[in-house]
Formats: structure tokens, sequence, C-alpha cells
């Protein structure tokens, strides 16, 4: 469990710093069909959710991992319900922003991406 939870951590932070330095190449990647997307974001966060729950227990910060956890689960069974035309206005809306809101969203995927890796150490 320890081991997604880092490499998805290590992805948040690049992509976090891609986004910071290049937020055109973020936007072309969420262009991307979104019924592959939409599935590879619900399991994905499904599998993080467990995983950060499972890793919770080894780590210095097993509370703060519970709670990503549950609301990473949480938000994938939201997702759901919101479907494929509320992920499309999603990443639509997202697409909209400027860049440099895009930029701050990536300022803040950096610390949360090394957060997860340093709590699974």
């Amino acid at each position: 469990m320890s081991v997604i939870v880092a490499v998805v951590g290590w992805a948040l932070t690049g992509m976090g710093v891609l986004s910071v330095i290049r937020p055109t190449v973020l936007a072309r990647f969420l262009s991307l069909p979104s019924r592959p997307l939409f599935l590879l974001v619900v399991i994905g966060r499904l599998v993080l959710g467990a995983a950060l729950i499972g890793a919770a227990s080894g780590s210095p910060f097993p509370n703060a991992l519970l709670v990503l956890g549950i609301l990473t689960i949480v938000f994938s069974i939201a997702g759901l319900f919101f479907g494929l035309s509320g992920f499309r206005a999603m990443i639509e809306w997202f697409l909209a922003l400027p860049s440099g809101a895009i930029r701050i969203w990536g300022l803040f995927a950096v610390p949360l991406g090394v957060f997860m890796v340093i709590a699974v150490r």
C-alpha cells in the first residue's frame, strides 16, 4: 500500500511542478477523450483511497492518511453520481481558467504530493 501512495505522491508532485512551469501541457492532457479519463479517475481514486487507509497504520501521520483516504473514496463515489457529463463540465471549467490560476492549483498539489511521499517513508 505504501508503494502506491508514494508513486501517486511523486506523480502528484510532478504534475504540480509541471502545471506551475507549463500549464498548457496539463491542459492538453485533460483534453484527452473524457470516458477513459473519467474511468481512470474514479478507479484511481478508489485504489488510492484504499492504499491511503492501508498505509495509515505504518505511518507517522496515521490520522492524516486515514482522513485523506476516506475523503478520496468519498470524492470517487461523488464522481460517480456526477457522471461523465459532470466530469466533462468540471474539466471544461478547469481548462477555461487562466494559466495563472492553473499554476496556483499546481502550487497546492506539490506540498500534498510531497506530504504523501514523506508520510509513507
